[in-house]
């Protein structure tokens, strides 16, 4: 019994430091650099749900890891779709009680997108990071603006860039 007392307190402590993510991709640049010859376009806007669980303090400096999934977004209407699904360690600084500033960089697990986005193309994740600044509005949620990259490649010759600006709303429990 107490052993099960001490794991349920380990795992009710440590779930108390998680926080779910959703955010609204606004307006982006999707590039792609073909033997050389780049491509840009502006993106719609698109949803990324995250997921963070911090694992530790220190000195005012909360870090740990997350995953965060991005629902398909397209260049314009007609356009096919991509996402990223990416893995990341977090950092944030408490600036003061209500403010901070944080970022995010890991690895874009998977690129992905739908059947009309070169689909017989072997497609591959890269580089992720974030970086922003957040405002608590009380003990569980908060809000945040962020400047965000994922990169990937397309059947190793071609080189995508995903940036855009992204407004979000975090839950912590």
């Amino acid at each position: 019994m107490k052993k099960t007392l001490i794991v349920l307190a380990i795992i009710m402590s440590t779930s108390l430091i998680a926080q779910l993510r959703v955010s609204a991709d606004m307006g982006g640049t999707a590039t792609m650099d073909i033997l050389g010859i780049e491509l840009e376009g502006d993106t719609e806007m698109g949803f990324t749900l995250g997921y963070d669980h911090i694992l530790g303090n220190a000195s005012g400096f909360d870090y740990g890891a997350g995953l965060e999934y991005q629902l398909n977004r397209a260049m314009d209407e007609d356009a096919p779709k991509f996402g990223f699904t990416s893995i990341y360690g977090v950092g944030k600084y408490s600036i003061n009680e209500s403010m901070y500033a944080g970022v995010r960089v890991g690895y874009a697990l998977m690129f992905s997108g739908d059947d009309d986005f070169w689909s017989d193309s072997d497609k591959k994740g890269g580089i992720m990071y974030g970086v922003g600044g957040g405002y608590n509005i009380n003990d569980q949620m908060a809000v945040e603006v962020g400047y965000n990259s994922n990169a990937g490649t397309i059947d190793d010759d071609v080189d995508f860039t995903y940036n855009r600006l992204a407004i979000s709303f975090l839950y912590s429990f």
